[in-house]
């Protein structure tokens, strides 16, 4: 039995484009991102199921079920959020106050841990001929190769990542694209990370998952 979470395109004045979730009748806008989010913990909790994402786009109506691994992460930061599982060492050098941001988000999701913040590895540029796989970070930077913001591809161009060190949407392509060219001022192209193999953080600073 799954727990269908259903997600319809938002009509409210927020900055961010992005799609409002309804679960089992009540809708949210946004998912806190930094610490719990008591409201939607509270209905997962009260329903352990998997859960079942459904989004109605202009294009039809997307439905996706994330993995195991992804139903987990998913989870852990609706019911925990993601403060505290930022290495320290990364973290102080970072922000006076440190809190996660997009990238770290994304590679939660991804890969189960954060890694360093703000580091990008290998990288390729996107063309959008060729198809997005399911959970596929994609990356955002300006022509001067600085990096903008990260964001994970769900299914058929539902994607989900936090707005700097604020709040996480799931949102579309252009949803995220749009927004940061509008902030910045500047073109952005999209790019994919090449694989690479982390060095897992030590346990006490970001606990496997």
């Amino acid at each position: 039995m799954t727990q269908t979470v259903i997600s319809y395109p938002n009509e409210d004045t927020e900055e961010v484009e992005h799609y409002a979730l309804q679960i089992h009748g009540r809708t949210f806008t946004r998912i806190d991102g930094n610490q719990k989010d008591e409201e939607l913990s509270a209905l997962l909790l009260e329903r352990p199921e998997s859960i079942e994402l459904c989004v109605q786009t202009n294009s039809g109506l997307i439905q996706f079920t994330p993995d195991e691994a992804l139903q987990t992460r998913l989870r852990l930061l609706i019911n925990e959020g993601l403060d505290g599982r930022i290495p320290m060492r990364f973290s102080t050098k970072t922000w006076s106050v440190p809190k996660p941001g997009c990238l770290e988000m994304a590679r939660f999701l991804k890969y189960g841990y954060t890694a360093s913040p703000h580091k990008i590895y290998e990288k390729q540029p996107w063309n959008r001929s060729e198809s997005l796989t399911e959970n596929q970070m994609v990356y955002l930077f300006d022509a001067d190769e600085k990096f903008v913001h990260a964001y994970i591809h769900l299914k058929e161009g539902l994607c989900v990542s936090k707005f700097g060190q604020g709040n996480a949407y799931f949102h579309n392509i252009d949803q995220a694209k749009e927004y940061y060219e509008k902030a910045t001022g500047k073109a952005l192209s999209e790019w994919l990370p090449v694989p690479v193999v982390f060095m897992r953080p030590k346990a006490s600073s970001s606990p496997p998952f």
